[in-house]
């Protein structure tokens, strides 16, 4: 059987308009950008639903990963290793973090590579965000190390294929991108937009170097959508269930969704 790989890159927070509005060449050239609709308006249902194999509304798949009616809707991480794959988890989300524990390790356990709470620790110490070079003070990007990662797995994983999960993290309030980090201005909505979309467009800047790594490796089925929306004013959007700001829109659940093959 030929190698077969699958990288599956879920952008937090990412709406379909900003995503629309950012210059990603790079994401953009994988293969035609399509509006489909969350599944959740938070990260953690998504997210299993993702990993269960469960589509964004309107992508028109059955099996968000194509593994075929007898693994559709099976635990992904699970059903790879058992198909003798590399599973990889790529994230600096605390959220998931969380669940892992409250599951006492049931979110990582079929992850070969579990790699996130280790960028955490890089980036906080004594409870600062501290100076990553080159993106200026107070930077929270994990990106730089998750290429890194990327790079040492593919290495590692030679001749064996690979299924790859990545949650990115700099499309997530507060917004990470070159020269600064931003969180939503509660005065300026238009502010909100054009910082999620240069912070979609700083990943892009990253993403040919991750998907290099799975050039010539085999046929690479490649992945890109988001776990929900969000709302940049005068409505706000809290994960927080008790809040007094918990209000629903639709752009909480307009994501884009692109997939493309690599050879």
């Amino acid at each position: 059987m030929k190698m077969r790989n699958i990288l599956f890159i879920c952008l937090d927070s990412v709406r379909f308009d900003t995503f629309q509005a950012a210059e990603a060449r790079n994401m953009k050239a994988v293969g035609p950008l399509k509006k489909v609709h969350a599944v959740a308006c938070c990260t953690v249902p998504a997210i299993i639903a993702y990993l269960s194999g469960i589509t964004p509304i309107g992508s028109g798949r059955l099996d968000l990963f194509r593994r075929g009616s007898k693994q559709r809707y099976e635990w992904a991480p699970k059903s790879f290793t058992e198909l003798g794959w590399a599973t990889a988890w790529l994230s600096s989300n605390p959220a998931l973090l969380q669940l892992d524990s409250n599951l006492s390790g049931g979110f990582r356990r079929h992850f070969k590579h579990f790699n996130s709470m280790r960028y955490l620790k890089k980036f906080i110490r004594d409870g600062f965000i501290v100076h990553v070079d080159g993106l200026g003070p107070g930077h929270f990007s994990a990106t730089p190390e998750i290429v890194a990662d990327v790079e040492e797995i593919m290495m590692m994983e030679e001749g064996r294929s690979v299924f790859m999960a990545i949650l990115e993290m700099d499309t997530h309030r507060p917004y990470n991108f070159k020269g600064g980090q931003h969180d939503l201005d509660p005065k300026d909505p238009e502010k909100n937009f054009r910082n999620q979309v240069r912070a979609i467009e700083f990943f892009d800047d990253f993403f040919p170097r991750i998907v290099n790594k799975f050039k010539g490796k085999g046929k690479t089925d490649v992945i890109i959508t988001a776990d929900h929306g969000e709302l940049f004013g005068p409505v706000y959007w809290s994960h927080d269930p008790n809040s007094t700001h918990l209000r629903f829109d639709s752009k909480l659940f307009e994501i884009p969704f692109i997939v493309g093959e690599l050879a």
